[in-house]
């Protein structure tokens, strides 16, 4: 009775302590060299005791059993929060009768209908969303639709970038401090992220017909079959493979522009470029529907 009790206890269990520890020890030391880059605490502002208020909670839930399943809810709640502190900070400054469309509302609202856009978790999964309603479901092209935009706006954002990048290397702008992108430089990085995109979009569907084959039920049946025999793993090592080379690439570009501004007396890179967050929305965005 004893070993069938080790072995089970084994088999539920069976954690490799090595890793764990090495996990912790990066964990610890990531902590610890993010200590480094924090501004300075005062003065204190709203937004630095939420922060606060928000790391602080963050940690004492990480103790919980079953959060795993609803971390999300918290994050919901923290970004509701925050949209609110914003109206209220702003209402402080300047008083108007129509608070209603206010920024900070409309964002408010816009949080609502993403929550209500897929039920996650265990205490809502089973609840009515928006994404299994009859406005997808008879009409899967309206859906379709609004994801191709998406993709087609994160290929032009991140598209940007990419003509940031080439500019960099431009031997016709070596001369100048602040690099800009031309026409042709932006030609240039549509027809790179093209392709990348492109294949994000198809693992998408592709992925979809063979989870959820109810979402794409006004899609062609002969490019549903294209999709429906690809290969998933090597679609999303093709796409996971392109992010990775894209954000080095970007990286490496903005590490050069940063070495040439400095030689000239100037601090970083000449802007203020967010390729990262791009990124991390196209992979974001492989994971949902």
């Amino acid at each position: 009775m004893r070993e069938a009790q080790e072995t089970m206890s084994g088999a539920a269990s069976n954690y490799d302590v090595s890793r764990l520890f090495a996990g912790t020890f990066l964990a610890v030391l990531i902590c610890i060299l993010s200590y480094f880059t924090f501004p300075k605490l005062r003065p204190i502002t709203a937004g630095g005791l939420y922060y606060a208020l928000t790391l602080t909670l963050y940690a004492v839930l990480m103790f919980a059993s079953s959060y795993v399943e609803e971390e999300h809810n918290f994050w919901y709640w923290a970004t509701s929060g925050w949209f609110f502190l914003l109206f209220l900070s702003n209402l402080r400054k300047q008083w108007s009768s129509n608070f209603i469309f206010h920024p900070a509302m409309m964002a408010l609202v816009i949080h609502r209908v993403i929550r209500r856009w897929n039920q996650t978790g265990q205490k809502y999964a089973g609840a009515d969303d928006i994404a299994n309603s009859g406005i997808f479901h008879s009409n899967s092209i309206v859906l379709w639709t609004l994801v191709g935009a998406t993709y087609l706006d994160l290929t032009l954002r991140i598209s940007r970038h990419i003509a940031r990048s080439i500019a960099t290397f431009d031997g016709d702008q070596k001369g100048n401090v602040e690099i800009e992108s031309t026409d042709q430089h932006r030609m240039m990085g549509t027809i790179a992220v093209l392709p990348l995109a492109g294949t994000a979009f198809v693992f998408k569907m592709a992925f979809t017909a063979k989870d959820a084959p109810e979402l794409t039920s006004g899609i062609t049946a002969n490019l549903l079959e294209f999709v429906e025999v690809l290969n998933l793993v090597g679609l999303a090592r093709m796409v996971f493979g392109g992010l990775a080379l894209s954000g080095m690439w970007i990286a490496f570009a903005e590490w050069q522009r940063s070495k040439r501004r400095a030689k000239r007396g100037r601090q970083g890179s000449g802007g203020k470029p967010t390729p990262m967050c791009r990124i991390l929305t196209l992979i974001r965005w492989l994971k949902i529907m």
